[in-house]
């Protein structure tokens, strides 16, 4: 539980428990975030990344990810699935597809924006890249599998039982001058569609 102060509570000029129910969906999301990309299946979602999946490719050197490795992520992908494909990532290993470079030692990622003062979107062979904090680092200290690559809509489902329910306990810590609050969430998730994604090892 989270534990606030009650004179706090009563002085601040804000909303604060407002505040702290969003705080406490924030913890149980990205929580959550490492179970729908990594987790096991056992005590836990099955990840659309677990270990337990069979991989689609290998990079052809260990934690180098090159351009024909990229290519060859989008051509191993059935047809079907790619007019909604995306790529999903973590943020450093993006980083360092964007160091690749041509033979004139131009970058094969260029920023491209809608306008002057749009944000640049990440975007990788004609698709949109998804970057999520829970997917696998790109390393050569162990066998890992750092890219997806596919329709992810339709190759995961989650299942939210309600939404986030705050449980407010006025009582356990009054004697300190303070009221408990405890965030509780049903979920769970599931690969649904193997074949809608290709993973790179």
């Amino acid at each position: 539980p989270l534990r606030v102060s009650t004179a706090l509570i009563r002085d601040a000029a804000f909303d604060i428990e407002g505040l702290v129910a969003r705080k406490l969906a924030d913890r149980i999301y990205r929580g959550q975030a490492p179970h729908w990309v990594t987790g096991t299946g056992v005590g836990e979602p099955l990840g659309l990344l677990a270990d337990s999946l069979t991989h689609d490719l290998d990079l052809d050197t260990a934690d180098t990810p090159d351009y024909q490795d990229l290519v060859d992520t989008t051509d191993a992908l059935d047809e079907a699935y790619e007019g909604n494909a995306k790529w999903l990532m973590r943020k450093n290993t993006w980083s360092q597809l964007r160091l690749i470079v041509d033979t004139a030692g131009r970058p094969i990622i260029q920023d491209s924006t809608d306008g002057i003062s749009e944000k640049p979107r990440r975007r990788l062979l004609g698709h949109d890249v998804v970057i999520d904090q829970a997917a696998p680092l790109l390393s050569s200290a162990g066998i890992t599998t750092p890219i997806a690559f596919g329709d992810l809509r339709e190759s995961y489902v989650r299942r939210f039982v309600g939404g986030v329910t705050v449980l407010v306990n006025p009582y356990t810590r009054q004697s300190n001058g303070e009221i408990e609050y405890t965030g509780v969430m049903y979920a769970d998730g599931l690969v649904q569609n193997r074949n809608s994604y290709v993973i790179l090892r």
